[in-house]
């Protein structure tokens, strides 16, 4: 047996029996700590030593959760009937605009429609059974769809039930999500309020018996009071903490979004649930106004948004820094510091002395100058919690305070931190708010560790270094490409067709040479003869494909050029697997919709696949690239991809993608009148010149040369040539006017085209009718 498989005290050794002195039956605890302290000290100093240890403390014992009734069996049978009625007028549209359409057409616009009439039943029983139904499990979610449903004034009497046990219901694992989707689905009825306008009803009734229940500004207002008290114990809480961020978003007049609304996990829960919507037909008035990133509330209920935020920064600022940072580290807490720090950028709070900023980058802002690094901020930049809190802050500082924090947390160290599992998110970020005087020696320190970056899998480090290059100007791009291909290990001649390979699949070419692709590839290069079947390549990586588009969309024409035509060195099989994944044929939109590529290039790579665009039409996803070269080819190689494509007709007509493409060709009218049809898609594609716009550097070159030009010299307009001063002005003759052309044969009109036989034929007819008249 192999020596790693072989394990100690295996053997049929004969077990001692049992006895009442045995050491397993004395208690477990002391003879542990007992053989520990055995070992950690010496045998004569133990007596000394054992009266000063003690047992580690046991973990708190979670607080009980608030206990509701429980629902009867009967109405929980009940409510799941009323489920699935929903589910099922869900599955059937109801609510989206198409069905309304239809029931309008039909006549069946009913004030006691089935939906009224399931609504209405479904909240009768709801009356006085609010709590015991929101805190159980099963039925907590029924009520939430039912939510979506209700209008204005139905949501109004479910947050007066809620509001007498407000606290209990958020601090309730099932409740909490209730109250939550209720008060994330009450900023259209804000919105109602602050404007004006009459609340949403899904009947036709009269008016609703209001009687004394309050607005539902007035109603968050009394929720913002019983919460102002145990501030600190709720936004520590696991499960009020989400609630409490909903309310001080929508109290403060910010939109909900649904990053906000769930954690991860319980977004993950809540998908398995189906989607939410209501059934009934809904106005997206005051929803676009929510989506445009500001949510109009209440002048009362803004007040006391304020009074909220006050509160919390208070509660949180009052010890030095304790609060702010015990909320940076808590994951309960770490969304609502978020909202509370990017509104404090907006209130201009941000950058004082004492703020929240401030205390978590350990007083950089109260020193005004050079700082020592914080124990506190490098724990944050390696927390996978605080990272978020501060990356919000990176995102938000002006550029003096960015800069000084940049020079005392990350110069010099860039290329270190950049291949770290949690701080590379957070390098990523400051390399996308470097200036041009920053950006070059970042690069440098990040060049060492481009490597580690590839192999690990890390390239957003990567990525920020490409977009932010793109916005300073051609040296930082081409000091970027160049880099990235020595990292790769993409450096002579020989070894450009393996760009596009090692790129996509994400995999640095001393590990492609060893896979079974990289023998085909030279194989294939070597031999003359060439495989049209797709070759099966490594699999392609989300980021690699995401770093080849950025590269793509840089402004260096000659290594552009370069890399295009590298994959044109590849053999035709592997371009054809590029362009049937999903994840590499995004490289390849890249190519023909990147403004910085050069048409001949582009050409060239759409008369590629002449010939085998009926194989592109036919796939899922090669179908795609085949619409987009069609799209992006001129009318020269748009008549050679018809021409290849006669014959194929029959066989892409019975595809089920390819039968698209047929259509967008026009091939049966590219048959029977092939001028007409070059007319035709000279007026549907009409040509367009890709002029690339100077960058910065070349508009100083031309102003310098403008300068510069000797002053006693003029330009003649026609010639452009400069004139000394000596020699006499000629007059520059004007222009002869051409005479009329006739239109060529491919500018005929398509009507001319179909009836010119026709006429022809006529006249002809005509002239032998006169003949036989004479």
């Amino acid at each position: 047996m192999p020596r790693e498989f072989r394990k100690r005290g295996r053997g049929n050794r004969a077990k001692p029996e049992k006895t009442q002195d045995d050491a397993s039956n004395l208690p477990l605890e002391p003879l542990i700590y007992r053989n520990v302290l055995e070992l950690a000290v010496p045998e004569e100093s133990f007596q000394t030593k054992q009266n000063q240890i003690t047992a580690p403390d046991k973990p708190p014992a979670p607080e009980t959760e608030p206990q509701f009734p429980e629902p009867s069996p009967d109405l929980k049978a009940y409510w799941r009937d009323i489920d699935d009625k929903i589910q099922e007028l869900e599955r059937l549209g109801a609510g989206s605009t198409h069905c309304t359409d239809l029931l309008q057409e039909v006549g069946e616009e009913d004030e006691e429609d089935e939906r009224n009439l399931l609504l209405r039943s479904a909240l009768e029983e709801l009356s006085g059974h609010e709590l015991s139904l929101a805190a159980d499990p099963e039925t907590s979610v029924i009520l939430e769809r039912l939510i979506y449903s209700m209008d204005d004034f139905a949501k109004r009497v479910l947050a007066d039930r809620f509001m007498v046990h407000f606290l209990d219901l958020i601090s309730h694992r099932h409740a909490s999500h209730v109250v939550q989707t209720l008060l994330a689905l009450s900023a259209p009825v804000l919105a109602r309020e602050a404007h004006g306008k009459p609340e949403q009803s899904n009947s036709n009734e009269a008016d609703h018996d209001h009687g004394d229940l309050p607005a539902m500004y007035l109603l968050l207002a009394q929720a913002c009071e019983d919460v102002m008290p145990n501030i600190q114990s709720l936004s520590e809480h696991p499960t009020a903490a989400h609630v409490l961020l909903t309310l001080f978003l929508l109290v403060s007049g910010k939109p909900v979004s649904a990053e906000h609304a769930r954690s991860r996990k319980s977004a993950k829960w809540r998908s398995k649930q189906g989607h939410l919507r209501s059934v009934f037909h809904r106005d997206q008035a005051d929803e676009k106004d929510i989506s445009d990133g500001v949510s109009p509330v209440p002048a009362p209920l803004h007040k006391m948004g304020t009074k909220l935020y006050n509160t919390i920064k208070s509660t949180w600022c009052q010890a030095p820094g304790v609060g702010t940072r015990n909320a940076a580290c808590n994951p309960a807490t770490n969304a609502l510091l978020q909202v509370l720090v990017g509104l404090e950028f907006d209130k201009g709070e941000a950058e004082k002395p004492g703020s929240m900023v401030d205390n978590l980058l350990d007083g950089l802002i109260t020193s005004q100058g050079p700082q020592t690094r914080s124990e506190f901020v490098e724990t944050c930049l390696r927390d996978t919690t605080a990272s978020h809190v501060m990356e919000c802050v990176i995102s938000r500082l002006s550029p003096s305070y960015f800069s000084q924090f940049y020079s005392t947390y990350f110069l010099h160290r860039m290329g270190m931190l950049s291949n770290h599992p949690v701080t590379n998110f957070l390098t990523a970020k400051v390399v996308s708010r470097l200036d041009s005087d920053q950006f070059l020696p970042a690069l440098q320190e990040c060049v060492p560790k481009m490597i580690d970056c590839i192999d690990n899998y890390r390239t957003g480090v990567l990525q920020a270094l490409v977009s932010r290059s793109k916005n300073l100007g051609l040296t930082e791009q081409r000091e970027v490409i160049q880099s990235l291909l020595r990292a790769f290990g993409v450096t002579e001649d020989t070894e450009k067709p393996y760009i596009f390979p090692c790129l996509i699949s994400l995999m640095r070419l001393d590990y492609f040479r060893k896979t079974t692709a990289f023998q085909q590839i030279e194989k294939s290069l070597k031999s003359s003869e060439t495989d049209t079947n797709d070759m099966k390549l490594p699999d392609s990586n989300m980021q690699g494909s995401l770093l080849l588009q950025g590269i793509l969309q840089l402004a260096v024409p000659d290594l552009m050029t370069s890399i295009v035509n590298s994959l044109m060195l590849l053999p035709l099989s592997v371009t054809m697997s590029f362009s049937r994944d999903t994840i590499a044929s995004r490289a390849l939109d890249s190519i023909l919709n990147s403004p910085t590529i050069s048409p001949a290039p582009r050409r060239q790579f759409i008369s590629r696949f002449i010939g085998h665009y009926h194989r592109l039409a036919d796939d899922r996803v090669g179908s795609r690239i085949a619409d987009l070269c069609w799209a992006v080819a001129d009318v020269f190689t748009k008549e050679k991809i018809a021409s290849s494509l006669v014959d194929q007709q029959n066989a892409l007509q019975q595809s089920a993608y390819g039968h698209y493409f047929v259509r967008k060709l026009e091939l049966p009218y590219f048959e029977r009148q092939r001028n007409g049809w070059k007319a035709a898609m000279l007026q549907k594609f009409p040509s367009r010149k890709v002029v690339a716009l100077p960058t910065k550097e070349e508009q100083t070159k031309i102003t310098t040369k403008i300068l510069e030009e000797p002053k006693g010299n003029e330009i003649e307009k026609d010639t452009g040539r400069p004139i000394e001063v000596n020699e006499p002005l000629q007059k520059s003759k004007k222009p002869k006017k051409k005479k009329m052309e006739e239109p060529a044969a491919n500018e005929i009109d398509v009507l001319d085209g179909l009836f010119d036989p026709i006429i022809k034929k006529r006249k002809k007819n005509k002239k032998k009718s006169d003949e036989m008249d004479q």
